[in-house]
């Protein structure tokens, strides 16, 4: 497992408000940069997959577009 290449790692948070539906995606490099905004929120906007679908469908996305680094995607859903 790597955080960073340097001794000290610099940790930024962000305080979020999320209503119910709503999906929190957090992935590595190897998925941002690599596939379009447009593409990843196709993708999450789908009514007809799961999450491990929508997982599924960003790595894989990734990979069609020659993505150069390992591929982590977690989605979070907010339940009613």
């Amino acid at each position: 497992m790597a955080v960073g290449v340097a001794a000290a790692v610099r940790i930024r948070y962000y305080a979020l408000e999320l209503a119910l539906g709503d999906i929190m995606l957090l992935s590595s490099d190897g998925l941002h940069g690599v596939v379009a905004k447009e593409t990843i929120e196709a993708i999450l906007a789908s009514p007809v997959t799961t999450m491990d679908e929508k997982c599924s469908n960003l790595v894989a996305a990734a990979h069609a577009n020659g993505s150069p680094d390992n591929v982590t995607v977690v989605l979070i859903r907010i339940k009613p």
